[in-house]
């Protein structure tokens, strides 16, 4: 996903953006907590080392490979949630046939993504937007970097 934001701030390898369209139409499912609850303000990493000010216009893009592990994971425990509810009705219930056992396996694979979704609500993934270009070189009566 590819963003465009104004600098506001930075500090080290992290600058903070304002987004360009912070409006509802954007908001609307975005599922970013950090945006949400600072009104448009967004944290991006600056691998390239590009010379940024404040008051210059970015283009952010958050890489797919940042989020391979969030996905995997994100697929991967309602999967094991099923396996572990199969097996486990099979063992408790040794009469239980194919559909009651894919039933336990439902249960156990809603529980364990409800319990992922809470997670990730308490703890956000920290895949960051990388500053990949400067759309505006420099600014007239920018404050330098510090």
């Amino acid at each position: 996903m590819i963003e465009t934001g104004t600098v506001a701030a930075v500090t080290g390898g992290r600058i903070t953006l304002r987004q360009d369209k912070p409006g509802p139409e954007t908001c609307f499912g975005c599922m970013n907590q950090e945006c949400k609850q600072r009104r448009g303000l967004i944290t991006a990493k600056n691998p390239l080392e590009l010379p940024l000010k404040p008051g210059q216009q970015v283009e952010t893009e958050l890489s797919p490979l940042s989020v391979i592990p969030e996905t995997i994971l994100a697929l991967g425990i309602p999967v094991l949630g099923f396996a572990a509810g199969f097996f486990l009705t099979a063992a408790f219930f040794p009469a239980a046939g194919d559909p009651a056992r894919a039933f336990g396996g439902v249960l156990l694979m809603l529980a364990f993504g409800l319990g992922f979704l809470l997670f990730r609500r308490r703890f956000p993934a920290k895949a960051l937007p990388v500053v990949v270009r400067v759309l505006e070189p420099d600014v007239p009566g920018s404050f330098p970097i510090v």
